[in-house]
C-alpha cells in the first residue's frame, strides 16, 4: 500500500478569476455546507480527473469543512480577502496493488488542533 498525505495548495479554480472562486461565494458555499459543488471545482479533483496528478490513487469521499483557511486559535475561517478562500488543501491519497484494495473507513478533519491556519485532516484504513 501507498498513503501519500500533505499540503497540496489546491484551491478551488475559477475560469478567468485569479485567486481562484470568488471569496462570497465560497463563503455562501461553505456556510450551506455544498461540498460537492465546491469540490467539483477543486483544483486536485479536476487535475486527476485529467490525468495529471495521482494516477491510479484514491481518495474516499470528502464529507468536511475545508482543511484551510482558518484563524489559528479559533473555530472560524479567515474569509478577510480573496487570498483566504476555504479549500481542501490537506488531502490524503492511497492506492493498494492488492486485491481486495486496503479501504478507508474514516476520513474527517480535526477541529481540536489550532494552531495553524490549516486544520489536520486524517484517515482510518482497514483491509
Amino acid at each position: 500500500h501507498v498513503v501519500w498525505l500533505g499540503d497540496t495548495n489546491s484551491r478551488l479554480h475559477w475560469p478567468g478569476k485569479l485567486g481562484g472562486m470568488p471569496l462570497a461565494q465560497a463563503k455562501q458555499k461553505v456556510q450551506e455546507r455544498c461540498y460537492g459543488e465546491l469540490l467539483a471545482l477543486d483544483q486536485l479533483n479536476l487535475m486527476r480527473r485529467d490525468g495529471m496528478a495521482f494516477h491510479d490513487f484514491e481518495e474516499h469521499r470528502i464529507c468536511f469543512l475545508p482543511s484551510y483557511k482558518w484563524h489559528p486559535d479559533r473555530n472560524a475561517f479567515d474569509m478577510r480577502s480573496q487570498k483566504h478562500v476555504p479549500a481542501w488543501t490537506d488531502r490524503i491519497l492511497f492506492r493498494s496493488k492488492t486485491s481486495p484494495s486496503m479501504t478507508t473507513s474514516q476520513y474527517s478533519l480535526h477541529l481540536g488542533l489550532k494552531q495553524s491556519d490549516h486544520r489536520l485532516v486524517f484517515a482510518t484504513f482497514r483491509e
